[in-house]
């Protein structure tokens, strides 16, 4: 979720938050195959078929990463954060109203393929998710969803009657999950099990390609697709594998990952034991667990004028570059280009935020940004995009989830030169004042020195104050 990590408190299936979630209990092993399977290759896959399943994805303030799906027959569309940190699909509902702000909304009695979804009691299935940001209710529906051209029958959704204040004001109208079917509470199966099953020509598989630069090719979702000449000719998957809680079932919930250790170039470390980390396309900075995330921002902004994360008087040279440490041997670099973001007025802004409560890390969009990436679901694995050795975002564009005041050389001169022109004008026109009063002193000056002494003023005669008179007295 854009804006923070979600906290659902009435879900305890989807709480990446959940205190039950302890350190102890986290003995994780990789899925599927061995480590050797995940080694660094040399891949560029296409859809056999001449079909484009992509998604151009919208970036505002490079905080929100908004693509449209359609939804209904005919099709209504909608905007969506494709959430890889959660598995529902919720969309807000005609009769939200000014309750979803300024959303646009799904109007199911315009579509001939909309259910709504009762429960046992013959009553309409609520629906009622709690984030970081907000919370969001209303019922469960079932309708036909058609993402990147690929139509999805019987897809059940949480149609939404009421957001929170900050919801509303999220770019997106809602919120498509696309981790795994533990983290599901309404849309069972998920979008990605019902889309590979009724298109299994699909590989089983989609790509995120996010660029903050204006000038680089846009921001992308594929299915089923990547390209890797994105990146470079000679570029490559680093991939790490997937993995689950030793004591939880076959059913998996994040992307999740073995991540072995995060260290800064001036000597701080983390994870030296190992930890884990949540891929999330849903959270715009860095996750950190509660317990890091004051040493953390600590060691990025030692020596700088700084209030939490933002700071003052600096540039991006100030910080200190990061690197990531994933299974089974890969390390990812991130620059202080790529987590941090300045304003050419030296205000700078650490893209970090805690994550909620949870022990896990998480690798939000300034992670992704930095490193092109593919959710392959067939193989249960993460890639992550280089070109040779992998160094961080300086490829495409760069990072940020906050828009610091960045304004452009030519608007920076047309200030500085307004300035200039303001402080001229005062100084010329102090010089000029202070110039006619000096003449304007010695001509008086001059005056009174060649007039004749003025004779003395004659007494004024006392007036004569008779019984009955009122003498009048200024005071």
């Amino acid at each position: 979720m854009p804006r923070g990590r979600r906290r659902r408190t009435r879900a305890p299936a989807l709480a990446l938050c959940a205190t039950a979630l302890t350190r102890s209990a986290l003995a994780l092993a990789p899925i599927g195959a061995p480590a050797a399977a995940f080694t660094t290759e040399l891949h560029r896959r296409q859809l056999s078929t001449k079909e484009d399943h992509t998604i151009s994805l919208t970036d505002y303030f490079n905080n929100q990463y908004v693509g449209s799906l359609e939804i209904g027959t005919p099709p209504q569309k909608l905007t969506v954060v494709f959430d890889t940190g959660s598995s529902d699909l919720w969309l807000p509902a005609k009769k939200c109203g000014a309750k979803c702000g300024k959303h646009d909304t799904f109007d199911g009695s315009k579509s001939s393929t909309y259910e709504q979804v009762m429960n046992p009691h013959g009553t309409p299935a609520a629906f009622e998710v709690d984030y970081g940001s907000g919370r969001v209710t209303g019922a469960q529906a079932r309708d036909t969803v058609t993402v990147g051209g690929l139509k999805i029958e019987k897809v059940k959704f949480g149609e939404v009657d009421y957001e929170d204040e900050e919801i509303r004001e999220f770019m997106m109208d809602g919120i498509a999950g696309m981790a795994f079917p533990g983290l599901a509470m309404v849309t069972q199966p998920t979008l990605l099990e019902l889309l590979h099953e009724q298109h299994p020509e699909v590989p089983y598989l989609f790509s995120v390609y996010l660029s903050t630069n204006p000038d680089d090719k846009k921001s992308h979702l594929a299915f089923g697709s990547y390209d890797l000449s994105l990146v470079g000719k000679n570029a490559s998957w680093h991939y790490t594998p997937l993995v689950r809680r030793g004591d939880e079932d076959t059913t998996l919930r994040y992307w999740l990952t073995k991540l072995k250790g995060v260290e800064l170039e001036v000597g701080d470390a983390w994870c030296a034991k190992g930890c884990y980390s949540i891929v999330d396309s849903g959270t715009s900075g860095l996750g950190l667990p509660d317990d890091v995330y004051d040493d953390f921002v600590a060691a990025v902004t030692r020596g700088l004028n700084c209030k939490d994360v933002t700071c003052y008087y600096a540039s991006e040279d100030d910080f200190p570059d990061l690197s990531f440490s994933l299974e089974p041997d890969n390390v990812f670099p991130l620059r202080a280009r790529d987590y941090v973001s300045c304003s050419r007025w030296g205000e700078c802004v650490v893209k970090v935020q805690k994550a909620s409560g949870s022990p896990y890390w998480i690798l939000g969009d300034v992670f992704t940004e930095a490193y092109y990436t593919l959710y392959d679901v067939e193989n249960l694995r993460v890639g992550f995009a280089c070109e040779g050795e992998c160094e961080g975002g300086g490829w495409h564009g760069k990072g940020g989830y906050v828009d610091v005041d960045d304004p452009s050389v030519w608007a920076q001169l047309l200030v500085a030169f307004a300035a200039l022109s303001v402080v001229g004008i005062l100084a010329h026109s102090c010089y000029r004042y202070a110039k006619i009063r000096r003449r304007t002193k010695r001509f008086y000056a001059a005056q009174a020195a060649a007039a004749p002494p003025m004779p003395p003023a004659p007494a004024s005669p006392k007036p004569n104050v008779g019984e009955g008179d009122i003498e009048s007295v200024a005071l």
